[in-house]
């Protein structure tokens, strides 16, 4: 070492060494690796470990390092799309929404049956001004009408936390109201009413239907709410024991 600093050595840092040759990754496995993953998107890396006898760890370089794939939703998958890619992936969506446009459905029910449902059209969201505005103009007369003297006794409103519902306006618009706003943990779809009772019977109703227009699904899901007889909702009761079980339970 004394001769190299001699000879002009300024450097007490080790040179870089090639190291062992990866004779596992060679054209010929690369190649190898390619065509497995074309012609099966979502065969594993142990598989082709297997398939091609070369280690898992020399699998891994190839597809990640030199092939640039990468998984999504268990395919394999190029990690950079090229331009064509973009835009086929563009123009795919917006055919979709052109051709299937979104209806989202409120709906508000008790053990009774439904008492409201309204509808809102694609590309739009439902605001806390839009809930509220709900709550008083088309719920709190439909209770009037379809449940007479609950007004008067008091009426208990469950909803989740979506945005709408716990917006300023939307509280304003409860209090006025003199509604109590049964709690709701953050997180807990399973103790939903309608996730857990209402939604499940509705997507067996619907399940295997084509619509042509937006009015088409309307008019299917008013039908199966429609169908739902009123020992349905009452059956509510005895499936609400979920409340029961993680009362007894950590959580």
């Amino acid at each position: 070492m004394g001769k190299r600093f001699k000879e002009g050595r300024t450097s007490v840092d080790d040179d870089k060494r090639a190291g062992a040759p990866r004779t596992a990754i060679t054209r010929g496995n690369i190649t190898a690796v390619y065509l497995a993953i074309k012609e099966n998107r979502r065969i594993s890396v142990l598989e082709l470990s297997s398939n091609i006898d070369v280690s898992a760890g020399s699998i891994d370089t190839i597809i990640h390092e030199l092939l640039l794939y990468s998984k999504v939703i268990g395919r394999w998958v190029p990690k950079m799309l090229t331009k064509q890619h973009k835009q086929a992936r563009v123009s795919a969506c917006q055919q979709l929404l052109d051709r299937f446009s979104a209806v989202m459905a409120t709906v508000i029910w008790d053990i009774k049956g439904v008492l409201l449902l309204d509808f809102v059209e694609c590309n739009h969201t439902v605001t806390g001004q839009q809930y509220s505005d709900q709550l008083a103009e088309q719920l709190h007369p439909s209770i009037r009408l379809k449940r007479r003297g609950l007004l008067s006794k008091g009426v208990m409103l469950q909803h989740d936390n979506a945005r709408s519902h716990t917006e300023n306006v939307t509280s304003s618009k409860i209090t006025k109201l003199v509604w109590e706003v049964l709690v709701h943990p953050p997180y807990s779809p399973d103790l939903a009413p309608s996730d857990y009772h209402l939604f499940g019977p509705l997507k067996d109703h619907l399940d295997g239907m084509k619509f042509d227009t937006n009015d088409d699904s309307k008019m299917r899901c008013k039908t199966g709410y429609i169908a739902c007889r009123k020992r349905f909702f009452c059956r509510y009761s005895s499936t609400s024991n979920t409340v029961e079980k993680v009362h007894r339970s950590p959580g």
